[in-house]
């Protein structure tokens, strides 16, 4: 999870394999410590999210076209490109800790959990990086 400034301010253990986004969300509860109060942005991938965590509240989502309808109409799609706007921003917060190459290369330890503190100390040192770059 990132905040408006592209800080990390959640990461959840790593997963093996190709976990999904929404079923690591749904694993690990994360619904449940999230305030009612601000509002969530989620991705098109997180179709359903509102059946799953029905306590949830001010979830924004980009809305999809549904099958047989030929095209979004104007409102949708302006509503999209505010959504995409504010994802791009969460978007390069991720892109900023990929720049680590342990973060994305092929991870070979076989010390339990280490992986997930690589992960961590990743996010911390781009965390780090944006507070230096303000000054």
């Amino acid at each position: 999870m990132t905040d408006d400034k592209k800080r990390v301010i959640y990461v959840s253990p790593v997963y093996p394999g190709k976990e999904h986004d929404k079923t690591i969300f749904l694993k690990e509860k994360m619904h449940k410590f999230l305030p009612d109060e601000i509002k969530k942005l989620f991705d098109s991938a997180f179709e359903g999210l509102e059946k799953d965590c029905p306590a949830m509240t001010k979830i924004i989502k980009p809305v999809k076209r549904k099958r047989g309808q030929s095209e979004l109409n104007i409102c949708d799609k302006r509503n999209n490109k505010v959504i995409s706007r504010k994802r791009v921003i969460i978007e390069n917060a991720f892109a900023g800790v990929k720049r680590l190459k342990i973060t994305w290369d092929i991870f070979r330890n076989i010390k339990y959990g280490f992986s997930s503190k690589v992960f961590f100390a990743a996010c911390a040192i781009w965390n780090f990086h944006l507070y230096n770059a303000k000054s």
